[in-house]
């Protein structure tokens, strides 16, 4: 019996050993997993060269696809446009060409585009070139930022107009017409004989808003664009440039007239009058009662006193 209970507790102790050692084994086994390295991510490898859409005249945007990519995860991608001489000639950056959008100036007619597209994931980057557009072709001018007014919105002064951004094959000439537009009706109609960069707002202008239309021009077509409306033209309050003056003899009976004096402003501007009857010197002057016309009659009451006539401008 004893020695039966030995051989028990042998066994166990023999079975404890070997599933510590299992144990050790399997840890020392995790720990040499752990420290193995994760497999990296592949580079983004392309499947399909991009391709070039859109219009090849000068002046028109062409876009470039990023083509077909296998990548682990999704890439972002960068862009350098480059032009090819004809006849299968060399390939050279354009500078600043770096976007996925380009469009081609008039020194790249009847030359070739193509762009070079960059995919970059954490596993890595690789490009590919487009296929090459067809030759590029003069184009007639294209407006992309509308014509601008610069200048006070007020009677008598100068307003100059910008033509705006215009793409195309070189030279282009610039033609402008002038228009007025009203408030009321919402109609804008062409100013006869305001065709030059700039214009002088006349009376007529008051309280319209402006407009101006410009015609570009190039030896393959031409095309018009036009401004936004101002805000409303405003008048020209008056202002005295000379003064009023008084004319007639100062005897009673007699008869005075005001003469108003120089004023500039926009018309038509009226006048109206205050007769002012003063003491000796000039002062404590005081308003003659129902003296507001352009004339007074001097009566035997303002003998020994001076007046004054007030000009009040409006328009």
């Amino acid at each position: 019996m004893q020695a039966t209970r030995r051989g028990a507790l042998g066994v166990s102790i023999g079975l404890r050993r070997e599933m510590l050692a299992t144990a050790l084994g399997l840890a020392g086994l995790g720990l040499v997993l752990a420290a193995a390295p994760a497999r990296a991510e592949a580079p983004p490898e392309h499947r399909g060269a991009p391709k070039i859409t859109g219009s090849r005249e000068v002046g028109r945007l062409l876009s470039v696809g990023e083509g077909k990519w296998r990548s682990a995860t999704k890439p972002t991608f960068s862009y350098q446009w480059e032009v090819c001489e004809p006849k299968h000639g060399p390939c050279n950056l354009i500078p600043g060409a770096e976007g996925s959008t380009y469009r081609p100036t008039s020194t790249e007619v009847k030359k070739k585009l193509r762009a070079i597209v960059t995919a970059t994931t954490p596993g890595g980057t690789a490009s590919v070139t487009s296929h090459a557009s067809k030759k590029i072709v003069p184009g007639s001018p294209l407006n992309v930022h509308a014509p601008t007014i610069g200048g006070d919105l007020q009677e008598g002064a100068q307003l100059a107009a910008e033509p705006g951004e215009w793409v195309g094959s070189e030279p282009i000439s610039y033609h402008y017409q002038w228009e007025r537009c009203s408030t009321l009706t919402a109609v804008c109609e062409a100013i006869a004989g305001a065709t030059a960069a700039t214009y002088t707002l006349e009376a007529a202008d008051l309280a319209s808003s402006m407009v101006v239309k410009v015609l570009a021009s190039n030896g393959v077509g031409s095309a018009s664009a036009s401004s936004s409306e101002t805000p409303v033209v405003g008048a020209l309050l008056p202002a005295n440039l000379g003064l009023p003056s008084i004319g007639g003899p100062l005897l009673d009976g007699q008869l005075l007239s005001a003469l108003t004096g120089s004023w500039s402003g926009s018309e038509p501007i009226t006048f109206t009058y205050q007769w002012l009857v003063c003491n000796e010197a000039g002062e404590e002057c005081s308003e003659i009662s129902k003296a507001t016309g352009p004339t007074l009659k001097l009566v035997a009451g303002l003998i020994g006193d001076t007046v004054e006539v007030v000009v009040t401008a409006t328009n």
